[in-house]
């Protein structure tokens, strides 16, 4: 394939070109003075550093961080004095990769800028169209790819998930409808549970209904460290309705101020309702341990064998385990399903993301997050483990007290 390229280009550059085998560099002849360098993309990105260019071609995607840096590294040749033409060429065979969510994706907050997008497919190599394959040959091309790979090898289109969507996109969409619109707070607590909630358009908390007199609500948190990668999100469930009623996230908060002032005040603004926070990784400890300081009442308690002392004792918050960790995901997929529940937009747009690995268990694609989805999977477990119990009509009993102790209810 070297040879192929090296006589293409020589096709195209001008008589007194000089080429140099042993770097493969073709060096063009006054006036115009360029070189042209040839590498290969697993050389890794520093063979790609070096004076400022005017133009790359990268042809195929890599997949996965050296492609992404790869990329990254010809992006950053750029000069003061001349805007650098980088033409990328490739099948999006990879799913939703790094390219998707960098050079397609027009809703992704990492979009390169002024980036243009073009789709070939095969039947622009048709005879009909100037190419050179006949309508036969291209059906009999069709015919042979999965259909999940059809739509990336044929037409040129990113198939996001690649056939491996976890959840149904249809029923992500009926959801999607039922969303509630919301406003924009900050949120902080100084003495005790009460928080100070400030409305704001740029607000990591978005509040869309507020809490009802007499509702329980539970309050599913998966932590983060703080440090612009992973997100910490904390989303408030009404027990009563089935509502995700608000939705705290944020990339910049540290474990400890997430705990002691997210989790706090909005556990106390929704009347004192139940928090789950996931305890799991390297910050989960340290979010548990600010909420206690507080002294918040209500932190969710599970029970652990403990092989010492040979009896069950209480631990504070949710544990992910291999088996814990399905629940959460079938938990979101069952509210899903039943099409009762009312999920924030955020939540259902990262569930488009989520896919089945090779062993058939779900995980967000590379570059996207599980966060919201995972703080509204441990708060519906646990909603799902603890029913809300039906409780008599108390409007159709009235009271007979008989004696200074004893009370009963007695049908009107």
């Amino acid at each position: 394939m070297g040879l192929i390229v090296k006589e293409k280009l020589r096709q195209f550059l001008p008589p007194g070109t000089r080429f140099w085998k042993q770097d493969w560099i073709f060096e063009l002849p006054k006036p115009w003075g360029s070189e042209i360098h040839v590498k290969s993309q697993d050389a890794g990105r520093e063979k790609l550093q070096g004076a400022g260019i005017l133009a790359a071609w990268i042809d195929e995607e890599w997949k996965g961080s050296p492609g992404e840096d790869n990329f990254s590294e010809i992006y950053a040749r750029r000069t003061p004095t001349w805007d650098l033409k980088i033409l990328y060429t490739f099948t999006p065979l990879n799913g939703a990769s790094w390219s998707f969510r960098r050079l397609w994706d027009e809703r992704s907050q990492e979009l390169y800028p002024g980036v243009e997008k073009f789709n070939f497919s095969l039947e622009d190599l048709s005879i009909s169209h100037g190419g050179f394959w006949s309508e036969e040959q291209i059906e009999l091309f069709k015919s042979g790819y999965k259909p999940h790979e059809r739509d990336a090898r044929v037409y040129g289109n990113f198939s996001a998930l690649g056939g491996r969507e976890y959840y149904s996109f249809s029923l992500i969409e009926e959801a999607l409808k039922r969303c509630e619109p919301g406003k924009r707070y900050n949120i902080s607590v100084s003495t005790g549970h009460k928080p100070t909630l400030e409305e704001q358009s740029d607000g990591a908390l978005e509040i869309r209904r507020d809490p009802a007199k007499g509702h329980r609500y539970v309050l599913g948190a998966d932590t983060s460290g703080g440090i612009r990668r992973d997100y910490a999100v904390c989303n408030v469930w009404d027990r009563d309705d089935l509502v995700c009623v608000a939705t705290y996230r944020s990339n910049k908060v540290p474990p400890d101020i997430f705990g002691s002032q997210v989790c706090v005040g909005l556990g106390q603004h929704y009347n004192y309702g139940l928090v789950v926070p996931e305890t799991n990784g390297e910050h989960g400890g340290t979010v548990l341990m600010a909420m206690r300081a507080k002294q918040y009442p209500h932190i969710y308690q599970r029970q652990e064998w403990d092989s010492i002392s040979m009896q069950y004792k209480n631990e504070y918050g949710f544990r992910t385990t291999v088996r814990t960790r399905s629940r959460i995901f079938d938990s979101y997929g069952k509210a899903l399903r039943e099409g009762k529940a009312i999920f924030s937009r955020q939540s259902l747009e990262e569930a488009q993301y989520i896919v089945a690995d090779d062993q058939n268990r779900p995980d967000h694609i590379e570059g996207y997050n599980d966060d919201s989805v995972v703080a509204d999977g441990v708060a519906l477990t646990i909603i799902e483990d603890n029913p809300q119990p039906k409780l008599p009509p108390w409007s159709r009993f009235r009271t007979h007290v008989s004696g200074p102790q004893e009370l009963h209810w007695i049908g009107t």
